[in-house]
C-alpha cells in the first residue's frame, strides 16, 4: 500500500496532502524539474570517487612509461566514449571553452621542453580528465550524493591508514607518493564536500539521513585528526577555511558541526598525547624565524620577475625549478631545482601572463556558472544557488591551498572535488529535453533505480 523505496534526493512529486505530514524530515524543497534518481553512471561515479584512495599509494597504481598510472583513471576511461558523445553537451559549455584555453596554453608553454614536458602535459591532462569526467557523470542528485560519499570513503580511508604512523617523531605520514603536504591536497575537498552534504542530506528517509551524515562526520574527523597530526600547516589554514565557510553558510547549524569536529579533534589529540606536533609548528610559524618561508617568499618574487621577462609563453614548467635557481636572491641565489610552492607563481613563471590570465577567467566562469533557464521554478532556483555557492566555496579552497603548492593542478582529490560541484551544478542548469524518453537516464535495474 505504501511505496518504502527511498529517493536519495528526497524529491520527485510535489507534496501532497498525504505527504505533508512528512514535510518535517525533509531538509529542503527540491523541483521535480531536475532528476533525482540513481542512474548507472552514478554507481560508476561512486567506484571513480572510491579509486581515488589508490592514488595516494604506489602498490595501488600500475607503472606506464615511467608514469604511475591513477586506478580512477580505468573506469573513466571504460565510459570515455559514452561521455564524449552523450554527455559533453551537458558539460557548461562557456566553462569548457575557458578550460580548453587554459589547457592549450599551458601545453603551449610546455612544447619545448622534450621528454621532460611530456611528464608534465600528461599529468595536466590527467586532472582536466577528471575534472570533466567527474562531472559530465553526475546525472542526478543521488549521483552526486553517491560521488561525494565515495570521495569520503576515500579520503576517510586515507586518513585511518595515516593515523598508523601517529607515533612517528615527525608526525602521521599517510601517502607513500608524496609528503604529509600532499594528504591535505588529497582530503580537503572530500572534507568540504561531506560538511556541505551533512547540512543538505538530500534523502526522504530519516534512517538514511542520519547514515549518511555519520559517514560525512567519520570521514571528516578522520581527515582532519591525520592533518593536524602530520604538521602541515596549510592543511591546518584549508580546515580553517573550511570550517569559517561552512559557519557563514549555515550559521547557527554550521556551528554545531565545527565545534562538533574541533571538539572531537581536541579530545583525539588530547588522549593520544599527541599535541607536540602541533605545538612545534605553532611555534615555528609564530614564534620562530623560518628559513622555508623566507625562501618562498624569494621563490615568489623570482616567478614574478621571471613572468614579466617571458611575459608570453614563460620559461615551461619542467625549466621553471632550474630558472627560479638563477633568479631567487640572497642566500639562496644559485640554488637549483628549487619548486614553485605557489600555483600562481608557477602559472605566472612557466606559461606566462596569458595563461596566467585564462587561469583567473576560469575561476571567474566557475564563480558565475550559468543559472536554470526556468526562472519561474523557485525551488530549483533555489537549489542551484546553494549548488553554486559550493562551487565557489571549492574556488576559494583551491586558491587557499593554492598558495601553497603548484601540484594542486595534478592532483586528483581537487579535480574530483571540482568536478562533483560542477556536475551537480551543471545538471541543476541543464536544459529539460522535450518529449525525453523516460528512460534516457538509465536508472538501475528493479526498486534500485528509485532507492539508496
Amino acid at each position: 500500500m505504501h511505496n518504502s523505496a527511498v529517493n536519495l534526493s528526497g524529491f520527485g512529486q510535489p507534496l501532497s496532502l498525504a505527504s505533508t505530514q512528512r514535510a518535517p524530515t525533509v531538509p529542503l524543497e527540491r523541483s521535480a524539474a531536475a532528476p533525482s534518481k540513481l542512474t548507472i553512471t552514478g554507481m560508476i561515479l561512486f567506484v571513480t570517487c572510491v579509486l581515488m584512495f589508490g592514488s595516494g599509494f604506489k602498490a595501488f597504481r600500475p607503472e606506464v612509461g615511467g608514469l604511475l598510472v591513477h586506478p580512477f583513471l580505468f573506469p573513466l576511461a571504460a565510459v570515455a566514449p559514452f561521455l564524449l558523445i552523450n554527455r559533453l553537451k551537458a558539460f557548461p559549455a562557456r566553462l569548457l571553452t575557458a578550460f580548453l584555453i587554459f589547457y592549450m596554453l599551458y601545453v603551449l608553454s610546455n612544447l619545448a621542453g622534450g621528454l621532460r614536458a611530456a611528464s608534465e602535459i600528461v599529468k595536466f591532462t590527467t586532472a582536466g580528465v577528471a575534472i570533466i569526467g567527474t562531472a559530465m557523470l553526475v546525472r542526478s542528485r543521488s549521483d552526486f550524493v553517491a560521488g561525494v560519499i565515495g570521495l569520503g570513503i576515500a579520503s576517510g580511508s586515507m586518513g585511518l591508514f595515516g593515523l598508523r604512523t601517529m607515533g612517528s617523531a615527525t608526525g602521521v605520514e599517510a601517502l607513500d607518493v608524496g609528503n604529509k603536504n600532499a594528504f591535505s591536497l588529497f582530503v580537503l575537498p572530500a572534507i568540504l564536500l561531506c560538511g556541505y552534504m551533512f547540512f543538505e542530506a538530500p534523502v526522504n528517509s530519516r534512517t538514511m539521513r542520519m547514515v549518511i551524515k555519520a559517514l560525512c562526520v567519520s570521514a571528516i574527523l578522520a581527515c582532519v585528526l591525520a592533518i593536524f597530526l602530520s604538521g602541515n600547516r596549510s592543511g591546518y589554514l584549508g580546515c580553517v577555511v573550511i570550517g569559517a565557510m561552512l559557519l557563514k553558510e549555515k550559521k547557527l547549524y554550521g556551528m554545531l558541526l565545527v565545534g562538533m569536529m574541533a571538539a572531537g579533534l581536541v579530545y583525539a589529540m588530547m588522549s593520544l598525547q599527541k599535541t607536540d606536533v602541533f605545538q612545534h609548528r605553532w611555534n615555528q610559524t609564530f614564534h620562530e624565524k623560518n628559513e622555508s618561508d623566507e625562501l618562498r617568499g624569494h621563490i615568489i618574487l623570482a616567478c614574478i620577475r621571471i613572468g614579466f621577462e617571458y611575459p608570453i609563453t614563460g620559461v615551461g614548467a619542467n625549466m621553471l625549478p632550474t630558472t627560479i635557481g638563477s633568479f631567487v636572491g640572497g642566500q639562496h641565489a644559485g640554488m637549483q631545482n628549487i619548486e614553485s610552492h605557489n600555483v600562481f607563481a608557477h602559472i605566472w613563471g612557466s606559461a606566462g601572463i596569458l595563461c596566467f590570465c585564462s587561469l583567473v577567467y576560469v575561476a571567474w566562469v566557475l564563480w558565475f556558472m550559468t543559472p536554470p533557464p526556468n526562472k519561474a521554478d523557485v525551488a530549483l532556483a533555489s537549489e542551484f544557488t546553494r549548488a553554486q555557492r559550493l562551487v565557489r566555496m571549492m574556488v576559494i579552497l583551491w586558491i587557499i591551498r593554492g598558495c601553497f603548492t603548484s601540484a594542486i593542478l595534478y592532483n586528483p582529490g581537487f579535480s574530483m572535488g571540482l568536478g562533483l560541484a560542477i556536475g551537480y551544478c551543471a545538471m541543476l542548469s541543464a536544459k529539460p529535453k522535450r518529449g525525453a524518453n523516460p528512460l534516457a537516464m538509465a536508472p538501475l535495474p528493479g526498486g534500485l533505480a528509485h532507492s539508496y
